[in-house]
């Protein structure tokens, strides 16, 4: 037997399991490839990575937790463009909350925590490429456009709150493997277009010569949106070298990207009825570009130990231009004046004083982001335990840069420059905050797994981290402060460190009650420390509007979750696989941004107390003759355990300072019971295949609206506003099919129809104030800013899903790479 074989028996020997779904895949445990060199007598074992540092696997029947795994079959069957799209439409207990309308800026949601783009959401998610987290440190976003989809071959979704995948994961992590030259040989190329002006171009080839590999991908991706002034453009690059000896594995990967996105939000209620494809105002737009280098690799000294790591460096530089509307418009000498008496086109005197109106505001960043990390584990393996002990150490360095500068919305609701001086405020760009942070963890972890018998498993494991956050805060003024400003900047600097430490226990079992059917049960912990842009924006007495106006704040208590799940899988007649799952996560001093009584457009961190997520997953899958399926189901309850009192004037039930009060029970927003998914294939002939998709999820309540008590036609003592709210998003379901055509050429046929019966429907949702409804005497059009802000109204704004759509495309496949089929 090959050294290799040797080393994946012993892998099935023991059987060992990640705890509490630890099942996190990285590059390294794959690229060591123990199957790949084993015997056909000796039987393949699906590996799932025990950390997010390279090292050796486990099989994944024995993780005591219901992971679920994305392979590359199912991926170039479902020809995703971005990695949420694949996690929306191929893993259960996925949603997608699309707040901002573009594709590649969504919150992903699983079993109710979220990995979202965006500052001030709350994030419980972790997520790692080939053992680099993913998971920015300012504010722990992940921008999903920054993610290489069609260089990432396995994705697995880990549910729980494995402490051995670091900060962050409460309620689960998502880790992905990307090609190589090994795995992936051969050259593919693509090319695909239809609606809204949507290309998407890209590229691959790989090959080896049995010791050194390499791979590399490109591509290009752009539209013009399907909804107004909402274009995008994403360019990715990602390339890796490889090496492979009898005993030691090296990967190092570039990747570079950049985008330019449109992201335009929710638009009230009453717009969407009139133009579905409207938005509330303009621009919005995110511009990302990221580079990351990265060194992993394992390393065999006998059949019994191992040792494995890698250093990655990894930079984001981002800006954003956001066209708002003024907030304290009601402030100014124009609030109530006659809108006739206004026209903006020709500059005519605007009553009570001459000039335009404020009527909307410029909010500019820029960020730049460095990480640096290292990590080292070495395991051991004996008859009946594998031992594995690590270390990690990652720092990051944030400058970040916020402006402000008044501007005037136009009739189509754009922010601009107006050709004359607004009368008695400050014109030009004002530099509103700055902050300047560093973020260092180091950790050290363990896991032993120990084979009790050969049908049960148990495996302890446990991770201690040590952080400290250090931030540098400069502020000046907000948008609101610019009718003193004189254009001298006075900035008030604030340091502050804070220090955080955190050990976090693990315990699994899984027990073989027969071949085809495992039981599992688990408990585990994770945290997540605040991010500096938390840390600075955390005084209810100096409220800030995200990202912007950053002070020096009080201290925030580490987030912690702990998980608890039972549940059972096994495979009938040999081909058709079935799961259940029920889990529960408590989590404590989760961190939300809510609304400042003093100014509801404002708000700060805070610890909101317990929240409590809890649910059954069910899945099914399987294959008859040409027929193939996989379906998933989820009941998520996700509710509020403590008492809280949050801000938001737009919600009918708040009192006159905006204030209303959340009670244990209340469920939590943008969050819906219900999921189901089915995907379907069907193998017409060897060349021919079709497929479809069913997506559906039940109704949920918007952001704003976390005491569930928000109702229409009544007037908000929070702000004296009509309410023209529904408090909730209504479930929905859409379907999409596909279909592909092979010829024996390597040459391939596709077409793809989304949502095919045009099903208008809303992903997200949520409450505020519109000031662009009818004044008084039916003055105002639905498009025009009423310049009496007594006429505005509370509304629910959500953010719409995208109609029917369509595409075709053509693809090559050379080298010995294989071209898809719908029933792969």
């Amino acid at each position: 037997m090959t050294t290799r074989t040797i080393r994946a028996a012993c892998l099935a020997a023991l059987g060992g399991i990640a705890l509490a779904g630890h099942a996190q895949q990285t590059t390294a445990p794959e690229t060591a490839q123990p199957q790949s060199t084993t015997p056909p007598s000796t039987p393949v074992v699906e590996v799932i990575g025990t950390s997010p540092v390279p090292g050796l696997g486990v099989d994944k029947d024995m993780v005591p937790g219901n992971v679920q795994t994305v392979n590359e079959k199912l991926i170039d069957q479902l020809k995703p463009f971005n990695l949420n799209s694949l996690l929306e439409e191929s893993v259960g207990s996925v949603s997608v909350s699309n707040f901002q309308g573009n594709p590649f800026q969504p919150d992903v949601n699983y079993r109710g925590f979220t990995a979202s783009p965006l500052l001030g959401t709350p994030q419980g998610l972790s997520v790692y490429m080939d053992n680099v987290r993913m998971n920015q440190p300012f504010g722990d976003v992940v921008s999903w456009d920054l993610i290489p989809m069609n260089a990432i071959s396995r994705v697995d979704v880990i549910p729980g709150s494995n402490p051995l995948y670091g900060l962050n994961t409460l309620g689960g992590a998502i880790a992905l493997r990307t090609k190589d030259g090994f795995l992936d040989p051969g050259g593919y190329v693509e090319g695909s277009g239809g609606s809204w002006g949507r290309w998407n171009t890209w590229a691959e080839l790989g090959g080896n010569n049995g010791r050194i590999g390499g791979y590399v991908n490109v591509n290009y991706f752009q539209e013009s949106g399907w909804r107004d002034f909402s274009p995008t453009k994403v360019g990715q690059f990602f390339g890796k070298g490889s090496l492979r000896t009898k005993d030691t594995d090296l990967d190092l990967s570039l990747s570079y990207i950049r985008s330019n996105m449109t992201g335009n939000g929710g638009t009230p209620v009453n717009l969407l009825q009139q133009d579905y494809s409207s938005v509330f105002t303009v621009p919005d737009q995110t511009e990302n570009e990221s580079i990351l280098l990265n060194l992993a690799g394992t390393h065999w000294f006998d059949d019994k130990n191992q040792i494995g790591g890698g250093v990655y460096y990894r930079k984001v530089n981002t800006t954003t231009t956001n066209g708002d509307v003024f907030d304290d418009f009601p402030d100014t000498d124009f609030d109530g004046a006659s809108p006739t008496a206004f026209n903006p086109g020709t500059g005519t005197p605007f009553s009570p004083t001459e000039g335009y109106a404020p009527t909307g505001v410029f909010n500019n960043t820029s960020t730049s982001q460095q990480v640096a990390g290292a990590s080292l584990q070495y395991t051991h393996l004996s008859a009946t335990n594998r031992v594995t002990v690590g270390l990690t150490y990652d720092y990051s360095k944030v400058d970040y840069t916020q402006t402000v500068q008044l501007a005037w919305l136009n009739d189509n609701r754009q922010t601009q420059l107006p050709p004359e001086p607004f009368p008695n405020f400050f014109n030009g760009v004002a530099t509103a905050n700055t902050i300047s942070g560093q973020y260092s963890t180091g950790s050290a972890f363990f896991t032993d797994t120990w084979s009790v018998v050969p049908a049960v498993h148990l495996t302890v494991s446990g991770r201690y981290n040590y952080t400290r956050v250090t931030t540098n805060i400069s502020h000046n003024l907000n948008a609101e402060e610019l009718t003193d400003y004189d254009g001298t900047d006075d900035f008030q600097t604030t340091s502050e460190t804070f220090t955080y430490e955190q050990f976090n226990p693990a315990a699994g079992v899984t027990w073989n009650v027969k071949p085809n059917v495992t039981t599992y049960a688990n408990y585990s912990q994770g945290s997540r420390v605040p991010s500096p842009i938390e840390l600075g924006c955390a005084n209810p007495n100096a409220p800030c509007t995200i990202p912007s106006a950053l002070t020096g704040d009080p201290f925030l208590p580490e987030v912690i979750a702990r998980t608890g799940e039972l549940g059972a899988r096994g495979i009938l007649n040999g081909q058709m696989g079935w799961s259940v799952a029920v889990f529960r996560t408590n989590t404590y001093n989760d961190i939300l941004f809510v609304s400042s009584p003093t100014n509801p457009q404002q708000g700060y961190f805070t610890n909101t107390g317990k929240t409590r997520r809890q649910g059954l997953e069910l899945g099914f899958s399987g294959q008859v003759g040409a027929l193939s399926w996989q379906s998933s189901y989820t009941f998520l309850d996700a509710t509020f355990q403590s008492t809280s009192q949050l801000v938001n004037p737009a919600n009918s039930s708040s009192d006159a300072n905006g204030v209303y009060t959340v009670t244990p029970g209340d469920r939590m927003p943008g969050l819906p019971q219900n999921l189901f998914k089915l995907n379907v294939s069907y193998q017409v002939t060897p060349a021919w295949s079709i497929g479809g998709l069913l997506f559906a999820q039940s109704w949920q309540y918007v952001r704003g609206n976390e005491n569930n008590l928000d109702q229409s036609g009544v007037v908000s003592a929070g702000d004296g506003l009509y309410n023209a709210n529904t408090g909730t998003a209504p479930g929905f379901a859409v379907v999409n099919l596909r279909t592909r055509y092979n010829f024996q050429n390597g040459l391939s046929l596709f077409a793809e129809i989304d949502n095919i019966f045009n099903r208008k429907y809303y992903s997200a949702g949520s409450l505020n104030v519109n000031p662009f409804v009818a004044g008084a005497g039916g003055v105002q059009t639905a498009n025009q800013f009423n310049y009496n802000s007594s006429g505005w109204q509370n509304a629910t704004f959500y953010t719409p899903g995208a109609p029917i759509g369509g595409w075709v495309g053509i693809s090559y496949a050379f080298g010995g790479k294989k071209s898809a089929t719908a029933s792969d």
